[in-house]
């Protein structure tokens, strides 16, 4: 957050998305839209699924900003949104979605677990998307203290907090 004020703040946000967005569309980055507007969020959803029938992979980031950061690592809530997407693929393909789960540490070391292999079967008034929503933030979270342990062996790392610059 840049922290400015009214007239600035505005300025700079216009500046910043004439660059920032032609460099994202140029690498082929998704919209993601947010709200209950249906529609836009289709587009979203249909690009993405576009893309994983080609055989190419998305990268996602489910982390919701209108949540805090949890002060211990630095993982804000997950949102289960990105889960949709295990329907309409299996519905399309016939086969479940590889989800990989990764966690980038502030030593600029990584950490992917197998696929988690989701489609609708998996999705149970028990076990709802929410429920596997939160099952990968706690997986990412893991991740996060096995590399802290990593980093230093012996340590308590419960209480795990990652440099400013990691977010």
């Amino acid at each position: 957050t840049l922290r400015l004020r009214p007239p600035l703040s505005r300025t700079v946000s216009v500046r910043l998305s004439q660059v920032v967005l032609p460099l994202l569309r140029s690498i082929g980055c998704i919209p993601v839209h947010r709200g209950l507007e249906f529609s836009r969020k289709h587009i979203t959803w249909k690009a993405s699924l576009e893309r994983l029938l080609a055989g190419q992979c998305l990268l996602v980031f489910p982390e919701d900003p209108d949540f805090p950061p949890d002060p211990a690592t630095g993982v804000r809530k997950f949102m289960h949104g990105v889960l949709w997407l295990a329907d309409v693929y299996y519905r399309a393909a016939g086969q479940s979605l590889p989800y990989y789960l990764a966690a980038v540490h502030p030593s600029r070391r990584m950490m992917v677990r197998p696929p988690l292999l989701l489609s609708p079967v998996n999705f149970t008034a028990e076990r709802n998307k929410a429920f596997w929503a939160g099952l990968m933030e706690q997986t990412i979270i893991e991740m996060l203290h096995e590399l802290s342990a990593q980093d230093n062996p012996g340590e308590n790392h419960e209480q795990y907090t990652p440099e400013p610059s990691a977010r």
